[in-house]
């Protein structure tokens, strides 16, 4: 008997049939608590950042309109985000004396935008929120953003020059997808945006501007452009009125990594036969004369740590294009400094033949840190537009007319700064100093 005993106390300790069940069991509400809050977390992460640009691009608003109307222009710019003050909890105040961030006085505005949003899968862990909405439990969010008068003026992203009286200068076509937060966009001529205002905090057209930007503004003066004169830094032609178009030499076809001095001259077409790698210093130009960057499906691109300023010259005859053609990727990052800083592609001024680029943001892909000019092309974006893969939070277009439809245009300009680009402005009073 008293083995038979003992061997029944063994087969029962031996026996582990069922334990991960067991261990499972009294794991699952732990492991379902920390997947409903970390998805509760996840949605308040998002909604902070809604909350974040509408207060960034309403505080720009409120300085730039420094009239006592300055709180309903914020709010006016709020509401753009869908946050509607005093609607489902949402509450948008405006000062115009508030505490400058960098303690030099009280003249500084500032915007908070705050909203509660109901608390569901918190409850799981017993978090019900220290806020209501509706009734119902939930947990109060908000964003500040103080922005200082007297500044560097409307800060731009995108500018239609016009030089050729095109009108209008800037249009857009149901563009849900266009995101200029916290910058804006000025035509010479009128803007027209239908069905979306391309999520720019302010639009100024020198004639009539008809939906573009948060904030619109018509009959202002028109913008100059500071950029024309960097061609005259452009040194004399080298070429001996050679550039060829066919027939290429092998200086005119890279592959590989390539390292550059400050300034490279390409006498007629470059062809890439594989992707490209730049290795170049802080204040490195390539100069293109009288010849295309033909991509052929390739990548052209800086290395982390250089810069180039892509630079296209020449004379205009039909027989040259100037610019980049074909499929492939831009991946440029603007030199810091020097006589280009700032400025990754560039169009002579002074070129008005075989200039267009149908398939801009396309064909090539750009993802372009710092300022692209072309002030004769009328571009027609189709695609989205980034920084750089190892550049800064900087993209600026001036262009003879900008249009978009539903899939193009996302510029970021909020460290134009550090790209070594001084944002275009047109001078007037307006952001100083922004911090999100």
């Amino acid at each position: 008997m008293t083995k038979l005993w003992l061997s029944a106390i063994h087969v029962m300790f031996r026996d582990r049939r069922g334990a991960v069940s067991v261990i499972t069991a009294l794991a699952l509400p732990a492991l379902i608590a920390t997947l409903a809050l970390g998805t509760e977390v996840s949605f308040w992460l998002v909604k902070v950042r809604t909350l974040q640009n509408a207060a960034d691009s309403a505080v720009i608003a409120a300085t730039i309109d420094a009239s006592p109307a300055y709180l309903s222009e914020a709010r006016a710019v709020v509401a753009r985000y869908g946050l509607l003050d005093g609607v489902d909890g949402v509450a948008v105040a405006a000062s115009n004396a508030a505490t400058c961030p960098d303690g030099s006085g009280t003249g500084c505005y500032r915007v908070t935008v705050a909203t509660t949003l109901p608390t569901y899968l918190g409850k799981v862990v017993g978090y019900a929120g220290a806020a209501s909405v509706g009734g119902v439990s939930g947990t109060r969010l908000s964003a500040v953003a103080f922005a200082k008068p007297g500044g560097v003026g409307r800060e731009y992203c995108l500018v239609a020059l016009a030089s050729d009286g095109t009108d209008p200068g800037i249009s857009a076509s149901g563009a849900p997808k266009a995101d200029l937060s916290g910058c804006g966009v000025a035509s010479n001529t009128s803007a027209r945006c239908n069905g979306h205002d391309l999520g720019a905090a302010y639009g100024d057209a020198v004639g009539v501007n008809n939906g573009c930007g948060a904030v619109q503004k018509s009959g202002v003066k028109p913008f100059v452009d500071p950029y024309a004169a960097r061609a005259a830094g452009l040194p004399a032609d080298p070429c001996g009125g050679s550039y060829p178009q066919t027939s290429l030499p092998a200086s005119n076809k890279w592959t590989g990594s390539k390292t550059l001095g400050a300034t490279t001259t390409i006498c007629g077409d470059l062809q890439l036969t594989g992707d490209v790698t730049i290795t170049a210093p802080p204040d490195a130009v390539l100069i293109i004369r009288n010849g295309e960057l033909s991509m052929q499906g390739f990548a052209f691109r800086t290395a982390s740590g250089s810069s180039l300023a892509l630079v296209f010259t020449g004379s205009n005859s039909a027989a040259f294009v100037h610019g980049p053609t074909g499929s492939g990727a831009l991946d440029i990052t603007a030199p810091t400094t020097g006589t280009w800083a700032g400025i990754a592609l560039y169009q002579d001024p002074a070129l008005t033949v075989n200039v267009a680029m149908p398939d801009a943001a396309s064909k090539p892909t750009w993802a372009l840190s710092g300022l692209i000019y072309v002030p004769k092309v009328n571009l027609s974006f189709s695609g989205s537009v980034g920084k750089s893969s190892a550049g800064a939070q900087c993209t600026v277009v001036i262009a003879n007319t900008i249009s978009t439809n539903g899939t193009g245009l996302v510029l970021s300009t909020m460290a134009c700064a550090a790209a070594g680009l001084a944002t275009p402005t047109n001078g007037a009073t307006g952001r100083g100093l922004l911090i999100g």
